[in-house]
């Protein structure tokens, strides 16, 4: 049996979900920091991150990071629950949002057909093909480079 593709895989490639239509979600004005909210402005951003990802048949259950003008997250694909990374982009400015934003959808469009065994495979995105609100990756445990380098020193090119 046929394990069926995520809905994560399919928004990349603009296939409709099964009901024949595709989401869309919208960041809003322009400052997601500034939303208004009962919970203030972390909670109304979660709560974005959430609906978005669900949109797309992901749910989102950790918070993995956050920095650098992104915020990810662990999620789960909602039928088969295989764990993927969900980063979506932060920019505080309406314009620096959208500039990362171009920026993912340029990768994913890079990384779509393309696999190398020293990255994550990008699965996806969610939002616009030009204009993505999220990458959506393969999960993988470890560290990052970064703290790798920061514990242990120079890495050789080998181990890399």
């Amino acid at each position: 049996m046929a394990a069926q593709r995520p809905r994560a895989e399919r928004a990349r490639s603009h296939v409709p979900d099964s009901q024949g239509s595709s989401s869309e979600t919208s960041t809003g004005g322009d400052s997601l920091a500034d939303s208004p909210g009962a919970d203030g402005p972390e909670a109304v951003l979660e709560s974005h991150d959430r609906a978005a990802a669900h949109s797309e048949g992901l749910e989102l259950v950790g918070h993995l990071g956050t920095g650098r003008g992104t915020r990810t997250w662990l999620a789960k694909e909602e039928f088969s629950r295989e764990k993927f990374t969900v980063t979506f982009a932060t920019g505080t400015v309406r314009g620096e949002r959208e500039a990362q934003q171009r920026s993912m959808s340029r990768v994913a469009e890079f990384w779509a057909g393309n696999s190398h065994p020293h990255l994550v495979p990008v699965r996806g995105i969610i939002g616009d093909s030009d204009c993505a609100e999220a990458l959506v990756s393969g999960h993988v445990t470890g560290i990052s480079l970064a703290r790798r380098i920061a514990q242990d020193g120079r890495v050789p090119p080998a181990e890399i």
